[in-house]
């Protein structure tokens, strides 16, 4: 049996809500990576902050 490590994902965010769907995708994504054991961390700049 192989046994995966779990990788460091950084996501860095910059949408807003003016742009609502790439902000969603970027986090469901970030969700995706995270349910599959994953070590995810957000980053929240320019836009997003709001």
């Amino acid at each position: 049996m192989v046994t995966k490590t779990p990788t460091k994902l950084l996501f860095v965010l910059t949408k807003g809500l003016g742009e609502a769907g790439a902000a969603t995708r970027a986090v469901q994504f970030a969700s995706i990576a995270a349910d599959k054991g994953h070590y995810v961390e957000l980053f929240l700049v320019e836009e997003a902050v709001h």
